[in-house]
């Protein structure tokens, strides 16, 4: 038999599940119903609303770079860096970190 304690942490914790999915199925319903233009917009709203401190510099990145386009997608970067050479299954960058990691380690 459960103790009270780990009664009202499993409620606690169910409560947290339910909540989270009941706003992934309202995040999955609001997305359906708009185009990808307007979700887009108001996801890079909610984006700049969420890293406030940031946003000024942000605005003037997109301003700059005139960032107008629709997203590309993962498998249009992977095959752009494919393009430039780069070896898919290489794992150079990775390699580079853990000699920088174990250049510091005491």
């Amino acid at each position: 038999m459960m103790s009270t304690m780990q009664l009202e942490a499993k409620l606690l914790w169910l409560r947290t599940e339910v909540d989270e999915a009941l706003q992934d199925v309202a995040q999955k319903k609001l997305h359906e119903a708009l185009t990808p233009e307007e979700w887009w917009a108001i996801r890079m709203n909610r984006v700049r609303a969420e890293n406030e401190s940031l946003s000024p510099l942000l605005e003037q990145a997109f301003e700059t770079l005139s960032a107008t386009e629709t997203p590309i997608g993962a498998e249009q970067v992977q095959k752009l860096v494919a393009a430039c050479g780069v070896n898919p299954n290489g794992n150079s960058f990775s390699q580079g970190l853990i000699e920088m990691r174990e250049e510091k380690a005491p």
